[in-house]
């Protein structure tokens, strides 16, 4: 298990200008990228980058939130805090903020050889992550993994079976993301 804190996190400012993507880990292959996980500071409305053959869930970890709109469609999706959304990582999606700046942690994968699963855990939750590749990122509070403490903004990264419990006081928050590899 691995334990990464803000400042551990590789920062790189959008072309556009419109925020900073943080990222938290990367794993990648001959194909390109297998996954990723980040957090975005967005502090603009505008397009999001396109990721062709990849998939993208993303939730609002702080701020409002935003509307997002497939410029192909005209469907819209409120982003709100806490309340994880999916969709193709190709898909033409503009931004508009609900109110100001707003922060999203977000998964991208191949969902040809990946499964995703992305939960917001809280009120006294224990539980054991599933086998795999397993995170979690700290909204807000402590919560423990296995004795070891995890703050608010930090990320755990571990690649085992079931047998590490993690444990979630009802003062915090955390955002639980499972990995499988399936193809």
């Amino acid at each position: 298990m691995k334990i990464f804190k803000a400042q551990d996190y590789k920062e790189t400012p959008w072309k556009n200008g419109g925020g900073i993507t943080r990222e938290i880990a990367l794993k990648e292959d001959e194909d390109g990228f297998l996954w990723r996980l980040s957090i975005a500071d967005v502090r603009t409305d505008g397009p999001f980058s396109s990721f062709p053959d990849r998939h993208r869930i993303l939730t609002v970890v702080a701020g409002i939130g935003m509307r997002l709109k497939d410029r192909q469609t005209g469907a819209v999706i409120e982003a709100l805090p806490q309340r994880p959304i999916d969709f193709r990582g190709d898909q033409g999606i503009d931004s508009e903020l609900l109110a100001g700046p707003i922060q999203d942690f977000n998964v991208m994968f191949d969902p040809l050889r990946v499964k995703a699963e992305v939960r917001v855990l809280r009120d006294d939750t224990a539980l054991s992550p599933p086998e795999g590749l397993n995170a979690v990122y700290c909204l807000s509070g402590a919560g423990k993994l296995d004795q070891q403490e995890i703050r608010a903004g930090e990320t755990a990264i571990w690649d085992t079976g079931p047998g590490l419990a993690l444990a979630v006081p009802g003062d915090t928050a955390i955002l639980s993301i499972h990995l499988a590899i399936v193809g």
